[in-house]
């Protein structure tokens, strides 16, 4: 394969990368965790099968623009799951009192 085929699939790939990152970030906006997760698990496979890098400079610039972009779509996937985690939390905490104020009245 010539470099200018490489820079192409390279490239084609980490759009795709960005694309699967970005619809992460919509069905994560929507609490569609499991359909997060299943997004990732083709993201991952798809970054293990297209991993390597081009040697060239300029494809070096344009793969770093996008990686760049992913990174950034990737902090708001991870925000708004520490916010998830968080009222899980919060919810079990209430379940729990709950449950022991329950059992005090059953006394």
């Amino acid at each position: 394969m010539n470099d200018d085929k490489l820079v192409c699939v390279y490239c084609d790939v980490m759009q795709q990368v960005l694309v699967l990152t970005q619809s992460m970030l919509e069905h994560a906006t929507q609490d569609e965790w499991d359909k997060v997760a299943l997004l990732e698990i083709e993201r991952v496979t798809l970054l293990q099968n297209h991993g390597d890098l081009p040697s060239e400079p300029e494809t070096i610039s344009h793969a770093a623009d996008l990686v760049s972009q992913i990174q950034a779509t990737n902090l708001l996937i991870v925000d708004l799951g520490n916010k998830q985690i968080k009222s899980l939390s919060a919810q079990s905490q209430d379940i729990g009192r709950g449950r022991q104020a329950v059992a005090a009245y059953g006394r």
